[in-house]
C-alpha cells in the first residue's frame, strides 16, 4: 500500500489470500491507509469469499458469478 501511495496510484487491489490475510488487511493500521486512499479519491478492491469480512467498511459489494467448467 505504501508503494502505491508513494506513486500516487488511484487503484489498490489486494491479492486473494483469505481467510488469514484478510485479518491483516483490515487491521487498525491498514484501515488508516485505506481511509486515506479513499479520501484522496483512490479505490481499494478487497476480494473476499464472504461479504461478512468487509460488510462494515465497504462502500459497495460486487458479486461475481462462479465459473463453470465445460467438459466435452
Amino acid at each position: 500500500m505504501a508503494i502505491g501511495v508513494a506513486y500516487q496510484k488511484e487503484l489498490f487491489c489486494y491479492p486473494w489470500l483469505e481467510p488469514q490475510f484478510i485479518v491483516h488487511v483490515l487491521s487498525k493500521e491498514n484501515q488508516k491507509y485505506i481511509e486515506s486512499i479513499r479520501e484522496h479519491g483512490g479505490t481499494v478492491i478487497i476480494p473476499v469469499s464472504n461479504e461478512k469480512h468487509i460488510k462494515e467498511i465497504a462502500d459497495q459489494i460486487i458479486y461475481l458469478k462462479k465459473p463453470t467448467l465445460n467438459i466435452f
